[in-house]
C-alpha cells in the first residue's frame, strides 16, 4: 500500500449566514451550499459526498450545478489499543494516509496491518454502493468535497488527503455546519470553502443545527441515486 503524509495549502472561504439557524434537513444544506458554490465559477466539477451523511447534501449540489456525483470512501485507522483515536486512513484504492504523529505511536507492520482489514471493511461496505455512484476521473477539475457537517474535521481533512492524490485542478470544500476553529483548519488546506454558518460558540453535535437529522438509510440512498439520475439525463 502507498503511504502519503498530511500536506497544506492556505485557501479563501465564504460563509453564508452570519448566524447559526436550524436546517430543514440535509436536502437544504445542499441546495443552500449549490448557491454559495456558484460564487467559484466551478470548471468541470464532481461534487464527492461523504457517505452517508453526505450524500443526501451533494445530490440537491450535483443536481443544481449540473455536475459529476462522486464519493469520498476512506476508513480510519486507529492507534495501538486506542481504535478511536486516529493515525491515518486509507481510501478505496488501499492508499494509506498517515497523520504526522504517527510513526511515534506504531510503527510499519501494525500500520500496514491495520491498513489491509480496514481497506477489506470499506470493500465489503461500499461495493454495492460504489456499483451505483462509479468513480469519477478527478485529474484537472474541479473538486467538491461534501458532508453533512464537521465537528473536529478529521474525517473530512482526510477526505482532503485523498482527492488531492488524485491531482484535482483545485479542491472546494462544502460543509453546513462547523465550529469556526475547525472551518478555519479545513479552509487552509484547500483551494476555496463555503459553509452555511460557522459559529462561533459550536452547541454540541451537528445534529443540533438540524431539525431532521436522521441517519441515512438505505432506501433514502436509493431514492438519491434515482433523483441525481434523473437531473443527469434531463441535463444531457
Amino acid at each position: 500500500m502507498t503511504t502519503i503524509q498530511d500536506q497544506s495549502k492556505k485557501g479563501r472561504y465564504l460563509v453564508l449566514s452570519e448566524h447559526a439557524f436550524r436546517l430543514k434537513n440535509r436536502a437544504e444544506a445542499g441546495r443552500l451550499l449549490a448557491q454559495g458554490l456558484k460564487e467559484f465559477n466551478l470548471d468541470h466539477p464532481v461534487i464527492c459526498a461523504v457517505p452517508r451523511g453526505g450524500l443526501p447534501v451533494a445530490v440537491p449540489i450535483a443536481c443544481e450545478l449540473n455536475a459529476a456525483l462522486d464519493m469520498v470512501l476512506i476508513k480510519k485507522l486507529g492507534a495501538p489499543g486506542n481504535p478511536e483515536f486516529a493515525i491515518g486512513t486509507v481510501d478505496e484504492d488501499g492508499r494509506v494516509y498517515l497523520k504526522d504523529y504517527a510513526s511515534k505511536i506504531s510503527d510499519e507492520d501494525y500500520i500496514q496491518g491495520v491498513a489491509q482489514l480496514k481497506w477489506q471493511e470499506l470493500q465489503q461496505e461500499y461495493k454495492p454502493l460504489r456499483e451505483r455512484i462509479p468513480a469519477q476521473k478527478l485529474e484537472g477539475r474541479d473538486v467538491v468535497i461534501v458532508d453533512d457537517g464537521v465537528a473536529t474535521g478529521s474525517s473530512f481533512m482526510s477526505a482532503v488527503m485523498v482527492v488531492r492524490n488524485y491531482n484535482p485542478k483545485r479542491i472546494i470544500a462544502a460543509i453546513p455546519v462547523s465550529p469556526a476553529e475547525t472551518f478555519r483548519a479545513i479552509s487552509s488546506m484547500v483551494d476555496a470553502a463555503v459553509a452555511v454558518m460557522v459559529p462561533e460558540e459550536f452547541a454540541g453535535g451537528v445534529g443540533f443545527y438540524y431539525q431532521n437529522f436522521e441517519q441515512v438509510q438505505p432506501e433514502e440512498i436509493d431514492a438519491l441515486i434515482n433523483q441525481y439520475q434523473k437531473c443527469h439525463d434531463k441535463a444531457t
